[in-house]
């Protein structure tokens, strides 16, 4: 098991063995005597990690284990027209565009191009091709997914898709997917090759109205979503 690099972590009203521990390869070793902890019997290692595991649970510190909430994330995101115009960060919108290159696809064939339009000319050439223009006029970032290739390409594109409306949504970016109504218009905007498909255009941008996804939690959230109840979309067969 690696070494997991903390410091000692100290809760009082634990049981005596969870009074002060120091987490390493090895196991545990006992602190001094000068820290005021009482000495502990050595464990091993993954022991030790459940211990330390359950000890931040309790305090609600497991995020210094690096858990990420992803159902909240998901629970809580909504697809968001109304944003700011402002330009996303160079690095939120490089984090962003990573998500969907980390994304998984058939085969690993990888048969994305995450197209960026930066200029105003090229940007309302684009939104003409869109079905809600307003929605690439006024957005901070433009991503176009472009495929090409054979297989399941389109799910791929929507993994990749999702991956970076998720991500956005972790930056408090807001977010959303636009259907292109016209391919041929979108092409020519996106100076693509003729292997190439435009297959969704996504807005990004800081919502006009923020709204925090700690407010409540992912089961409320998941209440309140206006989306068919679960027993309508899942099937079970014995």
């Amino acid at each position: 098991m690696p070494s997991l690099g903390l410091s000692e972590v100290v809760q009082p009203d634990q049981a005596p063995r969870l009074d002060g521990i120091v987490v390493r390869d090895r196991g545990l070793e006992p602190l001094p005597e000068r820290c005021r902890l009482r000495e502990l019997a050595a464990e091993p290692a993954e022991e030790a990690y459940r211990l330390l595991v359950d000890l931040l649970c309790h305090r609600g510190e497991l995020s210094s284990l690096g858990r990420v909430d992803t159902l909240l994330a998901i629970a809580s995101r909504r697809d968001e027209r109304r944003t700011l115009p402002e330009r996303l960060p160079e690095d939120v919108s490089r984090r962003v565009l990573d998500a969907g290159r980390l994304s998984g696809s058939s085969r690993n064939s990888q048969p994305w191009t995450f197209v960026v339009p930066t200029g105003r000319e090229r940007i309302e050439r684009l939104a003409a091709a869109v079905r809600v223009p307003e929605n690439v006029l006024g957005a901070g970032l433009v991503v176009a997914i472009v495929v090409a290739g054979k297989g399941p390409v389109l799910f791929d594109a929507g993994r990749a898709a999702q991956s970076m409306l998720l991500a956005a949504w972790a930056e408090g970016i807001a977010s959303c997917p636009n259907g292109i109504g016209d391919v041929d218009a979108a092409r020519d905007s996106l100076d693509t090759t003729p292997e190439e498909t435009p297959v969704i255009v996504l807005t990004f941008g800081y919502p006009e109205r923020p709204r925090d996804p700690d407010r409540h939690p992912a089961a409320e959230w998941s209440a309140r979503a206006n989306r068919k109840p679960i027993e309508d979309v899942v099937r079970l067969l014995p």
